[in-house]
């Protein structure tokens, strides 16, 4: 799908090369199986910059849908629900946006996606977020966006620096880590256990190696490993520190550290 998504609209092709791309992705969603789920990149595009996002696409079961925006960068996440650490007082946002409860028609609805996937392909002073959150995406399920805050969970997290949000590396674990469906796992603790599943295969690679091979570099860097995994740990919220396989996980990890 991404090999054939249009990346600029200056070929002649880009028109055919889109509407393909299109009916590839549709056809794909009518074919996605149950519980299972597609993550694209997506955003928009305007003469000024092009923000990046993903979108995350999920079957939940009963001819229903849902369907994520992962924003980390600072436009459009003022339409992102928010709230305060009641420990650290740190202002936390809801990154990864759900629209719940998609009837089936809606998301096999090409024009949706023509018009969602033209704000990334083709550049337009009228792609902005306002027409992404305020425009778009209320269609999917015919509610506001805040109404989709009690129709499923939603995970809260610090903001990225704009830097690093300017890059799709706090996206794609967000992303990877996000299950937008009711009753799964928090984000939260998905993304601990992919940052402890780093962890453990760090340490394989270096287990059997013997200690001369190791550098100053190489130590520091497996210190920080194990300073930013505790400090993200120290973070979760209270629903995911009631996950009973917690505590288990976490010990393996300090043990191999």
């Amino acid at each position: 799908l991404i090999d054939i998504l249009p990346h600029s609209s200056e070929p002649k092709e880009t028109n055919g090369h889109f509407l393909n791309f299109i009916n590839a992705f549709v056809n794909m969603i009518n074919h996605l199986p149950v519980n299972e789920q597609i993550m694209m990149p997506g955003g928009w595009k305007n003469p000024e910059r092009h923000h990046i996002m993903l979108y995350i696409i999920r079957n939940v079961g009963g001819g229903k849908y849902s369907f994520t925006v992962v924003n980390a960068g600072s436009d459009g996440l003022e339409y992102h629900a928010s709230r305060f650490d009641e420990t650290s007082g740190r202002h936390l946002k809801n990154i990864a946006l759900t629209i719940w409860d998609i009837p089936g028609n809606r998301v096999l609805d090409s024009s949706f996606w023509t018009a969602l996937f033209h704000m990334q392909v083709y550049s337009s002073k009228k792609h902005d977020a306002q027409m992404l959150y305020a425009r778009l995406l209320p269609v999917l399920n015919s509610k506001p966006l805040r109404a989709n805050l009690e129709l499923g969970p939603a995970d809260f997290f610090l903001p990225p620096d704009p830097k690093v949000a300017a890059s799709y590396f706090d996206l794609v674990l967000i992303g990877f880590s996000t299950t937008p469906q009711v009753g799964a796992q928090s984000s939260q603790l998905s993304m601990l256990n992919v940052m402890k599943a780093a962890c453990e295969i760090a340490y394989r690679t270096i287990a059997n190696a013997p200690p001369s091979s190791m550098d100053p570099e190489d130590t520091r860097v497996l210190r920080l490993s194990g300073r930013n995994l505790s400090n993200f740990a120290s973070s979760l919220g209270a629903e995911a520190a009631k996950d009973e396989g917690l505590l288990p996980s976490l010990k393996s990890v300090w043990d191999l550290l």
